[in-house]
């Protein structure tokens, strides 16, 4: 047997951390010449308080704190209430005497994912972004910023993007609901509604064959996405009336060209696209179609924090037709084979293999242990396929120790790893389940693992051909041809 390679992954991710902090020792790192004038130009933005109620009703942009990013490590911010520990306050102050603030991009204490700075709501924008257009750049951070503050239930992690359907079924209604949204956009009057019913209906068909979680998957994207690239479209669109004086003839240069949506659709997509990059796209052109279909929508969004797609759905529930002749018109037939050979062109060696072992037919069985944090892991290096940054197959052998005494060894089968931040960072692991069975003790006691939830908060053990696992606590669920283990601390 060959060595198996040990590593203990949260020490590299802490390791990782503080060499990230290094730098802030030193000192704030005085800007160039270029990046000042576009912090100025941000500063001007976020002075635009009548522009921000003008796209969305009862917001003030100039609360939002603002984090424009430099390159990978740096960032500056603006109008910040608690700057972290590593950042240094700026010698330099920007025309309206806004304090800046330096520091880098990988402390702990800022988190563009969630859109906080030490948990302050803030909003985020790279410099490149806000030198070609800053007053679109700056309100798309700033209103995701008030998203996640105003809805915050709706910025929880609903992370599906790697195990999102991507079967030719899916994308090719997907393909067919892009279509008939643009023809939505472009549609008279007298004929909008028809539109607008015959896009809700092909969606509500496309979801009824995901499960749940995928479609609360894709309107969080369609509400974080979708939303702050309206609000971007609706500045080009509306913004020049509300710039002024000198500021506003140098931020008019920067507005933008209203229709920059139409960019949003590219002509070559690939599986990301399908997976996350199209909801910033669907979501706007929805938010689009309600100015016309429902004026009041902006505040039904505001007061529900729902995504928009959920008001359209509520204003044409009853109106939706059946789909059997409309995706004939729209050659779903034909779309089928072409999306069939679109998925075997794109998807590489390593997705293919982690899609067999992950979405096989045969009963699967599931460890959650996202909640758990690695101490060593044991693996083949030679015997590992990597998919992408969060997802690798152990073909031979994985054995897992976490802190508190909980271990997991699989052995002989492979395994599909979806992993967080770091590549030990495991948050699910999926392999099919042992033909003979599995055998679960409780402290001893045997355990009939019948359909439904097992809710364990004594310790316990699972056997089976190639697997076995010591828990101290956690739960067991049985249907739908899987097991899912979720082990808590």
């Amino acid at each position: 047997m060959k060595r198996l390679h040990v590593s203990t992954g949260r020490w590299i991710a802490v390791a990782t951390a503080a060499l990230l902090l290094l730098p802030a020792a030193v000192g704030a790192t005085p800007p160039g010449d270029d990046v000042l004038e576009v912090l100025a130009d941000a500063e001007m933005a976020l002075e635009l308080r009548e522009l921000s109620e003008a796209v969305w009703p009862d917001w003030d942009i100039s609360e939002t704190p603002l984090a424009v990013t430099v390159d990978s490590d740096r960032c500056y911010l603006l109008h910040h209430p608690d700057p972290p520990s590593s950042f240094s306050k700026l010698d330099e102050r920007l025309p309206h005497s806004t304090t800046v603030y330096s520091g880098p991009l990988g402390s702990d204490d800022v988190e563009p994912a969630s859109g906080t700075v030490r948990d302050e709501p803030t909003a985020f924008a790279h410099v490149d972004q806000v030198s070609r257009e800053a007053v679109p750049a700056v309100f798309v951070g700033a209103f995701r910023a008030h998203e996640l503050d105003h809805c915050p239930e709706l910025g929880e992690t609903i992370d599906l993007m790697i195990s999102y359907p991507s079967d030719a079924r899916n994308l090719a209604l997907v393909d067919v609901e892009c279509d008939l949204l643009r023809r939505a956009l472009a549609a008279p009057a007298d004929s909008l509604e028809k539109r607008v019913i015959e896009f809700v209906s092909v969606r509500s068909v496309r979801r009824l064959g995901m499960g749940r979680q995928f479609v609360s998957y894709e309107r969080q994207r369609e509400f974080l996405d979708g939303l702050p690239a309206y609000i971007g479209e609706r500045c080009r669109e509306i913004g020049a009336a509300y710039l002024r004086g000198e500021a506003g003839e140098r931020l008019r240069d920067e507005l933008g060209t209203p229709g920059g949506l139409e960019h949003c659709y590219p002509e070559k997509v690939d599986l990301d696209w399908y997976r996350g990059e199209r909801f910033m796209w669907s979501g706007a052109c929805v938010c689009l179609i309600l100015d016309r279909y429902h004026p009041e929508w902006r505040e039904e969004v505001a007061e529900r924090c729902v995504d928009p797609f959920e008001v359209l759905f509520d204003l044409t529930r009853r109106k939706t037709i059946r789909t059997k002749g409309l995706l004939e018109r729209y050659g779903l037939e034909e779309r089928l084979v072409d999306r069939a050979e679109f998925i075997d062109r794109t998807k590489s060696a390593p997705e293919k293999l982690f899609e067999s072992v992950a979405g096989t037919e045969k009963p699967l069985l599931i460890f959650n242990v996202r909640m758990l944090a690695s101490v060593s892991v044991s693996y083949d290096p030679e015997n590992v396929e990597t998919v992408d940054a969060h997802r690798t197959v152990h073909k031979r052998v994985l054995k897992i120790e976490y802190s508190g005494g909980t271990r997991i060894e699989l052995v002989g089968r492979p395994v599909a790893a979806v992993v967080g931040e770091d590549e030990f960072d495991f948050s699910q692991l999926l392999l099919e389940a042992p033909e003979g069975g599995l055998t679960v003790t409780v402290e001893g006691e045997p355990l009939e693992l019948t359909g439904g939830i097992h809710q364990l908060d004594r310790p316990f053990e699972i056997e089976g051909a190639g697997v076995r696992v010591v828990a101290q606590s956690g739960a067991i669920m049985v249907g739908d041809g899987k097991t899912t283990v979720v082990l808590h601390r």
